[in-house]
């Protein structure tokens, strides 16, 4: 178990993006139970490589999407390289968390509650924002962060790092 204590916005983002990754991973369990039938029913690990590229193929694509529109909503940083910087950090992240997923690790966003409001008690900004944010996790919550029982090999292959080539290419 790990346990981060997090900005609330940081946990509004992690409760949204592990939502959304495991929405699309409720489909590709599907395609990996159906290759483990094909596997027992002898179809080699190289035929059924292209599956495996199929489904991280689905998964790079709906990370793509969750750093895309953090990067439109939550990051203010206007310089380019900067948000290049954040961008391959959120898609190696995301990545991690994907794998993990695939291999049966659970993922838990706790939020406390703030103290109700008194009769004729006005929230201050900050506290409303707070109050905005607590909301929408508890939205991602209820929307699909639950305990996927994973059975059977893992099938994603996500990048974890930047790759040899990507740093060579920067550098020369």
């Amino acid at each position: 178990m790990v346990y981060v204590e997090a900005s609330l916005a940081v946990a509004a983002f992690l409760a949204h993006a592990t939502e959304r990754i495991i929405s699309a991973y409720k489909t590709i369990l599907e395609v990996k139970l159906l290759r483990a039938q094909l596997k027992e029913k002898g179809v080699s690990e190289k035929e059924t490589k292209g599956i495996v590229e199929h489904t991280n193929s689905m998964m790079s694509e709906q990370i793509k999407g969750i750093v895309a529109e953090a990067l439109k909503d939550h990051v203010l940083v206007k310089e380019t390289g900067r948000r290049n910087e954040l961008s391959n950090a959120l898609v190696i992240a995301l990545n991690k968390l994907a794998n993990r997923i695939d291999r049966g690790f659970s993922v838990e966003v706790r939020v406390t509650t703030l103290p109700e409001r008194k009769e004729g008690e006005r929230d201050t900004k900050e506290i409303g924002h707070a109050r905005r944010l607590i909301a929408s996790i508890c939205k991602s919550l209820r929307q699909g962060i639950e305990f996927i029982k994973t059975e059977g090999e893992p099938i994603l292959e996500l990048p974890e790092a930047a790759t040899k080539d990507k740093l060579s290419k920067k550098q020369g």
